[in-house]
């Protein structure tokens, strides 16, 4: 467990009652969630349900129209990214967000010196990380280089180096190859072994989802429609209505 967790104690993150509009349209009504320190939440719906949006909010990007964000007892409301990261909350996005000339290992280090890291603690974390996601060996390429799956685990490595107790990561695995989702679901298993962090993950692909959370919430149009463990959330008539279904028939 790390040092951070120890001294803060945080034990969840929650959204109470969340509820955000763009131009009269509902993109969250009244949605609750709660991720719990040391758990992995899955995060899954049709596109469009309104999880990027939840993500959002819940990091500081979004401030809601109704609801509170709840940080260990903390009221994190309308304050801002900033604020968010401080408590111990951290993401990722869709597109990766590397500084694309600096060098994988820059790009990791300069993520842990914002965190008010001394320089020498900062190389000492870089230096685990990128042995920790096995981008070591191309450490000094820069980052626009990299091979498209190798990028995706640099924005993860970038989001873990300010020691995160909630790490929320918007579709970790999309665009890689089967053997790919695979190593990557083991790293974040590690994380969450290792690291004692929550993990609050958006991700379509369903084999990775199923194996890789202890929960799995489901949205569709801006509510949550369902929350169980994955077994029962696939056997949920809702979710195979909305969701499981329609991903089957396409299949």
């Amino acid at each position: 467990m790390s040092a951070r967790v120890e001294e803060k104690d945080l034990q969840s993150l929650a959204g109470e009652g969340l509820e955000v509009r763009f131009e009269g349209l509902y993109a969250l009504q009244d949605v609750g969630l709660t991720a719990t320190k040391g758990e992995i939440l899955g995060l899954i719906g049709p596109n469009g349900a309104g999880k990027t949006t939840l993500l959002n909010v819940l990091s500081g990007f979004q401030p809601p129209r109704r609801g509170r964000v709840v940080c260990d007892g903390r009221d994190l409301t309308g304050s801002g990214p900033r604020a968010h990261v401080k408590a111990g909350v951290a993401r990722t996005f869709q597109g990766v967000r590397a500084f694309g000339r600096l060098t994988v290992r820059e790009n990791v280090e300069v993520a842990s010196l914002a965190t008010g890291m001394r320089p020498l603690a900062a190389r000492r974390r870089t230096d685990l990380l990128l042995a920790e996601f096995e981008l070591d060996e191309v450490a000094g390429r820069d980052a626009e280089a990299l091979p498209y799956g190798m990028t995706r685990r640099l924005g993860i490595a970038r989001a873990v180096a300010g020691d995160p107790v909630f790490l929320l990561l918007d579709e970790p695995a999309a665009g890689l190859s089967e053997s790919e989702s695979e190593s990557l679901m083991q790293m974040l298993l590690r994380v969450r072994q290792e690291r004692a962090c929550c993990l609050v993950v958006i991700e379509h692909d369903m084999h990775l989802i199923m194996r890789l959370c202890d929960r799995v919430q489901v949205l569709d149009q801006g509510r949550t429609i369902a929350v169980g463990t994955p077994a029962e959330v696939q056997a949920d008539p809702r979710v195979v209505d909305a969701y499981l279904g329609e991903r089957a028939a396409r299949a």
